[in-house]
């Protein structure tokens, strides 16, 4: 018998009948051992994807030993459907099914893959006990503690990637700028001594599954007073629609909307070339590590080189003249010649990858300035 708090609302009672949007997408996750082998959980990737191909529904959905995450579009009916049969399904009671409406087709394809992690924090499994995560605050208690506490004695920390709290955030929010969820543990072990100075520590996502991860590795390293968002910003924009006055901007989702917006007309992006507000995530990423940049409508209408766009970590590596690249070079060059061993491997690889970028931009400006030169021509004498 499943309870009735974890089932999701009919999804076409969700909105009126004529501004019923076309599709409907649903986010959800769950932590649970999935099966005691290896072949267990391959076969359950197996009927999931005969499932979802069933109900014609396309998305992506991880599946691992330590459990299950997924995010499907399609009709509100087959929607409904698959979560009633889940529902039904060994392991997957008591989901917290998020539901929403999409006017354009959220997903390309359907994608069922059987993975390590279901998301992949990178760490080994003895530091981050999902038994003993963070405190779960309900978005009402979530408010309250924002409200109730002096900033300077908490630490709210945004646990999503840089491009997603460029586009929409909580008020003061910390940013870890990360590209990848694997890299917040290292943000957090350099930021270890500033968090142990609070009284509390704050931390939100998307729709929750990042943050079990992220609180247990707090706790991991001892910090106790940890609390998360239940449901992430998801279900905080439910309860506020516009902000609460705490949320500004959008949230950042993984499918064909690419943002849902509150009811708060903050822009609290800005263009990477311009710094005008902007928050239109359209595709443009940085040339070196594909993170999503934001460009705006002038930047692109004037024939800005969407081809030599970097993010603000890797800007340096390109920002300069031919000679202080030349120097820059020479640098890398010397650590990557230091560095030595198999442990060493990923961070040969990394220089190695700066080094080529920084002498491409180097041959660049040496092919403008020879067109340059040649644009001249030669001058007559008088």
């Amino acid at each position: 018998m499943v309870s009735r708090s974890s089932m999701a609302p009919p999804l076409m009672a969700l909105y009126p009948v004529h501004d019923a949007p076309k599709y409907a997408v649903v986010l959800y996750y769950k932590y649970v051992r999935l099966g005691e082998t290896p072949a267990q959980v391959e076969q359950l990737v197996r009927d999931h994807e005969q499932l979802c191909a069933r109900l014609a529904l396309t998305g992506r959905v991880r599946i691992a030993m330590e459990g299950i995450n997924g995010t499907l579009g399609g009709k509100a009916e087959s929607v409904a459907q698959y979560i009633a049969t889940m529902q039904q399904a060994p392991h997957f009671e008591g989901i917290d099914w998020k539901t929403s409406g999409s006017d354009v087709e959220p997903f390309p394809e359907l994608q069922v893959r059987l993975v390590q992690e279901i998301v992949a924090m990178e760490i080994p499994d003895e530091q981050c006990d999902l038994a003993h995560g963070g405190t779960h605050l309900t978005p009402e208690e979530f408010h309250h503690e924002q409200q109730a506490n002096a900033r300077e004695r908490i630490a709210l920390i945004d646990v999503r990637n840089n491009y997603e709290y460029n586009i929409g955030h909580f008020e003061g929010a910390l940013n870890p700028k990360t590209r990848r969820f694997g890299q917040f543990p290292e943000w957090v072990r350099a930021e270890l001594p500033e968090l142990q100075k609070k009284d509390k520590i704050l931390m939100y996502c998307t729709g929750g599954i990042r943050c079990e991860k992220a609180s247990a590795y707090l706790k991991h390293l001892g910090l106790e007073k940890v609390y998360q968002l239940q449901g992430g910003i998801h279900r905080y924009l439910e309860k506020y629609p516009d902000g609460g006055g705490l949320f500004q901007g959008k949230n950042f989702v993984f499918d064909q909307r690419v943002a849902m917006a509150s009811e708060d007309p903050t822009i609290t992006g800005k263009c990477e070339r311009c710094d005008v507000p902007y928050d239109v995530v359209s595709g443009t990423r940085c040339k070196y590590c594909r993170m999503h940049i934001l460009l705006c409508e002038a930047c692109r209408a004037n024939g800005e080189d969407e081809s030599l766009l970097y993010c603000e970590e890797h800007a340096h590596l390109v920002t300069g003249d031919a000679a202080q690249l030349a120097q820059k070079a020479q640098q890398l060059q010397s650590e990557l010649d230091e560095v030595q061993g198999k442990a060493k491997k990923g961070r040969r690889r990394s220089l190695r990858k700066q080094l080529d970028t920084v002498e491409r931009r180097i041959q660049e400006l040496q092919r403008l300035a020879i067109c340059s030169d040649d644009a001249e021509g030669p001058q007559d004498a008088e």
